[in-house]
């Protein structure tokens, strides 16, 4: 018998905690914190808020909505990068946030 791997294991997992997230979410507010989500994992998140140094950089939908509003702001989501990387990528630019949250 062959054994998935913890990463794959976690995968599962996150994707499977996600997704009754999202079903408890159609009845009641729902607020989790994701780190490092996976494309199948940020495909389920419908909303998001970004802070960065203290201060909302983001609040809004993920998809089209996301990448427009970075796109607008000056840090497009480069091709084939996650969204998700590169939105915690432009956070954690110094220079960006600053000029962004002024």
């Amino acid at each position: 018998m062959r054994r998935a791997s913890l990463s794959a294991q976690d995968a599962r997992g996150a994707l499977e905690v996600i997704t009754l997230l999202g079903e408890l979410a159609s009845s009641q507010a729902v607020v989790c914190s994701l780190h490092q989500p996976s494309p199948k994992v940020w495909g389920k998140v419908p909303q998001f808020i970004l802070l960065s140094r203290g201060k909302t950089l983001y609040c809004g939908g993920t998809g089209d909505a996301a990448a427009k509003a970075f796109s607008a702001l000056g840090a497009p989501v480069p091709s084939a990068t996650s969204p998700a990387d590169h939105f915690i990528d432009v956070a954690d630019d110094d220079a960006f946030v600053s000029s962004a949250t002024a």
